[in-house]
């Protein structure tokens, strides 16, 4: 299957999979969830919901959907979108590529913690 007939429901499925199956801790996927959707929103009617068409407009995508989004916080959103499709390829398009998906967690204290204190945050990495 070629990138330009991946549909937006499919990189969606794939995200609740990877949640489900912990490659994505629940409020990675909430994230990559909320970053699709709102440049879903922007995608006019007759604009094609695809992986490529998405990869292609996704500046002008949330630039144009959100007023609300600030020059800096932009990228960021652009940037969780282009996580989500690259692992979307590489693991989501082959139904079984997700199982042999292995990241770890690392875990990193938050800023002014001092040893023994402080919250932990587990971060995830992927293992080639």
């Amino acid at each position: 299957m070629k990138t330009t007939e991946l549909d937006l429901d499919g990189l969606k499925a794939f995200i609740e999979k990877a949640i489900k199956l912990g490659k994505y801790p629940s409020n990675t996927g909430a994230g990559y969830s909320a970053s699709i959707k709102m440049a879903e929103r922007a995608l006019l009617n007759d604009e094609p919901k695809t992986v490529e068409y998405l990869l292609g407009h996704l500046e002008e995508l949330f630039v144009r959907q959100n007023v609300n989004l600030s020059p800096q916080s932009i990228p960021i959103y652009v940037g969780r979108v282009k996580t989500v499709l690259s692992d979307y390829k590489t693991y989501g398009v082959d139904g079984s590529a997700i199982y042999g998906w292995n990241r770890r967690k690392i875990t990193q204290k938050t800023k002014g913690a001092k040893e023994g204190e402080g919250r932990k945050i587990d971060a995830q990495e992927e293992v080639n």
